[in-house]
């Protein structure tokens, strides 16, 4: 399933999401404010190539959904939880 929504999301196909895609998709979603997205884009992309490969993106899927680590960078995937 991560693979298949990773694909959605690369909309020019070249394998990697860009911070502008990430954007869009979550315009699209949830509607995620501009400045959290691209923090949260920014922890997501652990190796600061600008782009989110299938691994990185993958990663965060997995803490979002089955992680129990509270400082996750993936724990604000669909926006920041504030408390």
């Amino acid at each position: 399933m991560t693979n298949c929504f990773f694909d959605l999301v690369d909309l020019n196909g070249d394998g990697k999401i860009g911070q502008a895609e990430f954007q869009q998709m979550f315009d699209s979603v949830v509607g995620v404010p501009g400045e959290d997205c691209a923090a949260v884009f920014a922890a997501l992309d652990r190796d600061g190539s600008g782009a989110l490969d299938r691994a990185e993106f993958h990663q965060a899927v997995t803490e979002f959904f089955y992680g129990n680590d509270p400082n996750a960078p993936a724990n604000h995937l669909f926006g920041r939880v504030v408390g």
